[in-house]
């Protein structure tokens, strides 16, 4: 087992926190998956070798992945199956002709994810307060951006907690930041909010027009 890099997770792998770990792991199972579902894998024709070598690559990672407690790596993956099933027909075959088997699985994803809110609840809370203080700072310069995030996260802070308004729980989670936790928002408080708009945007299209050319 590879040693932790932060002094208070367990499970880091080579990053400095389980975070980044768990999206690492989420993008990896979404691709094995895709190539799994692609290749139709899951056919009694197929390689038997690249069924087994697959198989055992989606297991591990999918029981990897909750020892990272990582709520936006299961909110990524499960973006990424709902993608893979609109895209993909022998999936949505698949969904419709066992949609109490699908109902039971969605219900287990559910609860896994509000188990995990709950168990890191204080970690939680501290994101909340992230990106309220950000959107702060996105106010003060909406359209151009303030080129560094914490001199700009800082100042929105210290603004907010200047106001007396804040409770005692956002007190406590308040610490040292240097991220957002949301890409959105750190571009739009780093380059200003049609910069995130338009990457948006390009976003959403690419997803379009991937969807167009896999149904045609």
């Amino acid at each position: 087992v590879a040693q932790s890099h932060h002094a208070v997770f367990r499970l880091t792998g080579t990053f400095y926190n389980p975070g980044p770990l768990g999206g690492y792991l989420a993008a990896c199972d979404a691709v094995t998956i895709a190539y799994f579902i692609k290749h139709q894998l899951y056919k009694s024709d197929a390689k038997p070798i690249s069924k087994c070598f697959l198989g055992t690559a989606i297991l591990l990672i999918s029981v990897v992945l909750p020892a990272t407690f990582s709520r936006t790596a299961w909110i990524a993956l499960i973006a990424a199956l709902i993608y893979i099933a609109l895209i993909c027909d022998d999936v949505r075959n698949f969904i419709n002709k066992n949609k109490r088997k699908v109902l039971i699985i969605c219900l287990m994803a559910f609860v896994l994810i509000v188990s995990v809110f709950v168990k890191k609840s204080v970690s939680a809370s501290g994101r909340f307060l992230v990106w309220k203080i950000s959107a702060i700072a996105i106010a003060e310069k909406p359209l151009t951006g303030h080129s560094n995030f914490e001199v700009a996260y800082r100042d929105a802070s210290e603004k907010y907690f200047s106001q007396k308004n804040w409770s005692e729980s956002e007190f406590w989670a308040a610490d040292y930041v240097d991220n957002s936790f949301n890409e959105y928002l750190f571009i739009a408080i780093k380059y200003g909010i049609p910069t995130a708009l338009l990457l948006v945007v390009l976003l959403v299209t690419a997803f379009l027009i991937a969807i167009k050319q896999n149904r045609h």
